[in-house]
């Protein structure tokens, strides 16, 4: 007889990497990767340095992600061993989620009417956003272009974490069941290429002389449909947490 872990395994693949594109996509992230984007471009460096620097800032994001995931991963294994403590944690966290589904699709239907950023719910705090800025500015200035970005990637990733990690708990607790390490250390894996997969466009727009208003614009007319593709990934998350707890 197949086991719970087992008779899931042919969607959770398709599952994972979906969130991990539409949590890439979430615009309290993908707002701030066009804005150090634009940093960068502004900051008089050559187009080879330009990639070199979004090739790091992709790569510290990832190793980040990864490493957190990881870890949270481990936790989320031994706090839901059991049946009745599994449970309970995916109750919570279903709840959690309706909720961040609902607030989502309110953020849709409040944009599409004021078509001001002021109006959004889940996104990142004014303070936060100021802070990102600042550690960009500080890092690209530097000589050493490669190691620079990397730790700005590794200081955003974990700050931008406040608003990405709305996604990435619930689906661990998803890989959590999933059986065997390799297994669970591949989906983390393709969840954060994933994940990276806007960055690295964005990035790679910039190096080629798209310039950060025209791609600003483009983020603001994609508010709608990714909060909406965010409140159905929540809502799904959700059903299948409960589902399978």
């Amino acid at each position: 007889e197949a086991t719970p872990e087992a008779s899931g395994s042919g969607w959770t693949w398709v599952t994972v990497m979906a969130a991990g594109l539409v949590d890439g996509f979430n615009p309290c992230a993908f707002s701030i990767v066009i804005v150090l984007a634009g940093i960068l471009a502004a900051g008089g460096r050559r187009r080879r340095a330009q990639l070199v620097a979004g090739f790091a800032f992709c790569l510290g994001s990832f190793l980040t992600y990864m490493l957190m995931g990881l870890g949270l991963l481990q936790a989320m294994r031994t706090v839901t061993e059991g049946r009745l403590a599994r449970s309970v944690v995916f109750s919570l966290l279903s709840l959690a989620l309706l909720i961040l589904s609902f607030l989502s699709f309110r953020d849709a239907f409040r944009y599409r009417r004021a078509r001001v950023p002021a109006v959004i719910t889940l996104q990142l705090p004014d303070r936060v956003k100021r802070l990102i800025r600042s550690v960009a500015e500080a890092s690209w200035r530097g000589p050493s272009v490669f190691f620079a970005s990397l730790g700005c990637g590794f200081a955003v990733t974990l700050l931008d974490s406040l608003c990405t990690g709305q996604v990435y708990v619930p689906v661990l607790a998803l890989v959590a069941r999933e059986p065997g390490a390799w297994r669970a250390f591949g989906l983390l894996a393709v969840y954060n290429l994933a994940f990276i997969a806007p960055l690295v466009a964005v990035f790679a727009l910039a190096a080629r002389g798209a310039d950060a208003v025209r791609m600003s614009g483009w983020s603001k007319r994609t508010v709608i449909p990714s909060k909406s593709a965010l409140g159905i990934l929540f809502l799904v998350l959700a059903l299948l947490l409960l589902l399978l707890k």
